[in-house]
């Protein structure tokens, strides 16, 4: 390994805090300059937040006026903090399951400042509520939380020891730099112009622009000129991106990634200060960049779900995300969050002795350990040594652009790294896995993870688990470790294992890795989600003695049962509860064990599956051994088979599909795994609630002690889709819809939606009447020719023939950014055209209809601001006009492409 380089001058490495000490071109004009360069904390009005104490500054005694710019000669420690970072009270974070949830808090706001999509996570809003708004939506069934939107604040060439002691240099021999990484270094900004920096600089983004506070009022910053928005105006994000990256340039530091692209993603002001949905959102913007590794010297002691949800969505898109533990030492169980979250690299400190520094915090979660006691890095205009685990966090972060610029995943990444640490005697608590080794992480090879995990079947207590090994196998994986929640369960020395102590009705989440020869682990599996039974089951079988099993939609059911219909009311069954509206419920009946002829096996939907007898409403969709695919039902409540329609035979496995459409339902099933459905029959029943329940059921023969086991497969119930009546024009006439209440994704060519061309897909409102504000969300756009169209279209009657009077569309383009286009003669083509801009998606949409009047307007920011596209008269517009989105694809008529809108809302 590399020695310690003895370049310290004055500082002591196990100080407690971010130590500064300053080394600038022109010293004497910077003694005076606020310089918060403490390790990111967050604080709320009640206490604080921060990730530990920060030493007042100390360094080199030409430099002892540098205690000015740490808090005037005094240690900002934890207790200073309370009530600082204090936001406006009605500033909160709205956390939703639904998009219209998020679109209704959007509504509400005062003021929305972030639209989140967290993908699988959900959605949020950030922005300013009425006091009777937030406990309104706090209600909401499909609100998952309302959290203070609370605020951050900042914490406080040679090769640099630290660099050299992780053996990162030799990495660089090797001819390893990074090149081609991206690592986003979220913080107080970067300098635009620094010697050691502006080579390895993309692109940045500013959520508090340079020279601002992060409540909007302006500062004197670090005297740094500030030429982009990202600009450093504090110095401790500076400082990081140098460790990461500094360039090897003969002067200055070299980072441990000299070669990798950093980007600064500004969330924080001047002050040091920036709100919750500020980091959050750049958390998102990383990941929606499609950058490699997120940065974060940051972190609170308090667990924020919007942070939670900003971090895993960004490590489910592959980003390698990295935290510093925290300053709270010496302590235990005290990581911060971020570093606290499972998705999360959590990185304490070491110092030149390979101890741990004494200010480090520590905990379970720690996954490694880098140096971060008196490293020297750069600041704008020069360069300063600083202490704390802000200064480890981007020594991980450095290691891990070098592995993906290897063409590492995320989650190998990950593997990689704390799969090849080096032990320096420190406890799991202290040092995770140990300390950071960049050579012997780069020169190793980590297994491909494996694939295709599956659960092959489960009781009320074991789970079955099968997957593929990884493709890169050959021979050199020795086992395998399967987790389960997130902590290892058992091993296993083949592709399956049975998990057993599990609990019934209740869900697990499992993953496996591979380990090679020498110990290295893969990156995890794709994980999936057993569930024990998670659905209620309801036995009125005569001898109560039915058994189930399975979960997630998997169910096998032993039971007999003399019949489902009164007087016998003798079956078994796993069922959704108050499914509420237009459904379809689909189950694949894979084997059915008795063979006579009328036993029955399939879906049962009921206005209560509990009660005695059938009631009003009660209806089956069955296979049977010997009397085909049957649909019955009792519409009167008079417990009897109202009608039966039997058809065809039976051949297993059957898959089976159920639609139920107000008071209409209809019967299908499939021998080939769904490509085609044959219909059994098509009823209405009038006496069908809206909210049923919906399952799986079993009934044996008309002996009571007959039992047979019914393998159940995929059973799924989805809500019926597509509230709006849709329109396709296209030549082939092949366009395909789907999603509902709002958010529709349409799949679609089409040459134009004017005359002679009449070629587009639409879902629409029919005679929306008066004044009318439309708004949608274009999410994404697949076809990227330049006059692709996919927006908001106003049509007297969008059925007809042709573009008429009044016909008018708000859309994005490709290339040619915002159009407002109308036709206002009814000759069928453009009467004029407006272009604005350069479309950036997601991209929100509104048409504002006052009379004949139209205006189009654009918001790129979740609608905190509007951008007008144009206005226009259009008077052969009606009173009376159908309003819809619209998706038009190239003047190639077989040139398809699908686009995502949310949120179409008119008012």
């Amino acid at each position: 390994m590399g020695s310690e380089a003895p370049n310290t001058s004055g500082t002591n490495s196990g100080d407690a805090g971010d130590e500064v000490s300053v080394d600038s071109d022109d010293s004497s004009s910077r003694l005076g300059t606020t310089r918060r360069g403490l390790l990111i904390g967050l604080t709320t009005g009640t206490g604080a937040l921060g990730l530990g104490a920060a030493a007042t500054a100390r360094g080199p005694p030409s430099h002892a006026g540098n205690n000015e710019g740490v808090g005037n000669d005094r240690a900002a420690g934890n207790n200073d903090r309370v009530g600082q970072g204090r936001g406006p009270p009605d500033q909160v974070i709205v956390g939703t399951k639904t998009k219209a949830a998020a679109d209704e808090a959007a509504r509400q706001a005062r003021e929305v400042r972030h639209r989140f999509d967290f993908g699988d996570k959900g959605k949020a809003v950030a922005g300013r509520f009425p006091e009777q708004a937030r406990k309104g939506l706090e209600k909401r069934p499909d609100v998952r939380y309302v959290e203070p939107d609370a605020t951050f604040e900042a914490i406080a060439e040679t090769l640099p020891w630290g660099v050299d002691r992780i053996d990162a240099d030799v990495v660089h021999d090797n001819g390893t730099t990074g090149d081609g990484a991206h690592v986003a270094i979220i913080d107080t900004g970067i300098d635009s112009d620094h010697p050691d920096l502006d080579d390895n600089l993309g692109s940045g983004k500013a959520y508090v622009e340079a020279g601002m506070n992060a409540d909007g009022s302006s500062c004197s910053g670090n005297g740094n000129t500030y030429h982009e928005p990202w600009d450093d105006d504090n110095d401790h994000g500076t400082h990081c991106a140098g460790t990461a990256a500094g360039v090897d340039n003969s002067e200055g530091v070299v980072g441990v990634a000299p070669g990798v692209t950093l980007h600064a993603v500004k969330a924080l002001g001047c002050d040091g200060m920036g709100y919750l949905s500020d980091i959050a959102a750049g958390v998102e913007y990383t990941a929606n960049q499609g950058w490699d590794v997120a940065s974060m010297s940051l972190g609170s002691s308090s667990d924020y779900s919007t942070l939670k949800d900003a971090c895993q969505y960004a490590a489910d898109q592959g980003v390698l995300v990295v935290a510093a533990a925290g300053n709270d030492g010496p302590c235990s169980d005290c990581v911060s969050y971020p570093a606290k979250y499972s998705s999360v690299v959590a990185v304490s400190a070491t110092d030149s002795s390979d101890d741990l520094a004494s200010f480090s915090s520590t905990g379970p979660e720690i996954d490694i350990a880098a140096p971060g006691s008196s490293i020297r890095s750069t600041i704008p205009g020069g360069y300063a040594y600083y202490s704390g685990t802000s200064m480890a966090c981007p020594h991980v972060s450095g290691v891990g652009g070098l592995l993906m610029a290897n063409g590492y995943t995320g989650s190998e990444a990950r593997a990689a790294l704390q799969n090849n640490t080096e032990d320096i005697g420190l406890s799991g608590s202290d040092s995770g896995s140990g300390l950071l080794d960049a050579e012997a992480t780069v020169g190793t090879t980590v297994p491909s993870a494996p694939t295709n995990l599956t659960r092959l079947s489960t009781t009320d207590s074991t789970a079955d688990l099968t997957w593929d090994a990884p493709t890169d196998d050959g021979t050199g994986v020795t086992h395998y470790n399967v987790y389960l929640d997130g902590s290892k369960e058992t091993e296993a020395s083949s592709t399956s294992a049975t998990v057993s102590g599990l609990s019934s009705g209740t869900s697990y989440e499992f993953s496996v890795t591979a380990v090679d020869s020498s110990g290295t682990e893969s990156a995890h599996s794709l994980s999936i989600t057993v569930s024990i039974l998670a659905n209620p089951t309801v036995d009125t079988t005569a001898a109560g003695d039915a058994t189930f099993s399975g979960g997630n939609g998997d169910y096998t059911i032993e039971a007999g049962g003399m019949d489902v219909w009164k007087y016998d009311d003798d079956y078994a069954a796993v069922y959704e509860e108050s499914v509420s509206g237009d459904v379809v419920a689909q189950v694949t009946v894979e084997s059915q064990e008795n063979t006579w002829l009328w036993a029955k096996a399939g879906i049962m939907v009921a206005n209560d599956i509990t009660a005695d007898g059938s009631s009003k409403g009660d209806l089956i969709l069955a296979t049977t051994p010997e009397n085909g695919y049957a649909l019955q039902w009792d519409n009167d409540g008079d417990g009897f088979i109202e009608s039966s329609t039997n058809i065809d035979s039976t051949s297993y496995p059957a898959e089976l599909r159920l639609t139920k459409s107000g008071s209409e339902f209809s019967g299908e099933y499939s021998t080939d795994g769904g490509s085609t459905w044959t219909t059994i029959d098509t009823v209405s029943i009038p006496e069908a609630q809206t909210t049923q329940d919906i399952g799986p059921f079993v009934r044996g023969s008309y002996s009571t002690d007959t039992k047979g086991t019914v393998e159940f497969s995929g059973f799924d119930v989805a809500v019926q889709s597509l509230n709006r009546p849709t329109v396709d024009t296209t030549a082939a006439g092949d366009a395909t819809f789907s999603g509902g209440n709002g958010d529709y994704t349409i799949e679609a060519g089409g040459m134009d939606v004017w005359k002679y061309d009449d070629d587009y897909a639409a879902v629409y409102e029919e005679s929306v009447s008066g004044d009318v504000v439309a708004q949608v969300t274009v999410e994404s756009q697949e076809n990227t020719w330049l006059w692709a169209k996919a927006g908001i279209m106003v049509a007297n009657d969008i059925t007809a023939d042709g573009s008429s009077k009044g016909d008018l569309i708000l859309a994005t383009t490709p290339e040619n950014g915002y159009a407002l286009q109308w036709d206002n003669d009814g000759d069928g083509f453009i009467e004029s055209s407006t272009n604005i801009d350069s479309t950036m998606y997601p991209a929100e949409l509104r048409l504002t209809k006052s009379g004949s009047e139209f205006t189009g307007e654009y918001s790129i920011d979740g609608g905190a601001t509007w951008t007008t596209v144009d206005t226009v008269s259009i008077p052969d517009a009606q009173a009376t006009q159908d309003v819809g989105v619209f998706v038009r694809g190239s003047y190639s008529t077989d040139t398809k492409g699908t686009v995502e809108f949310s949120g179409f809302d008119l008012s």
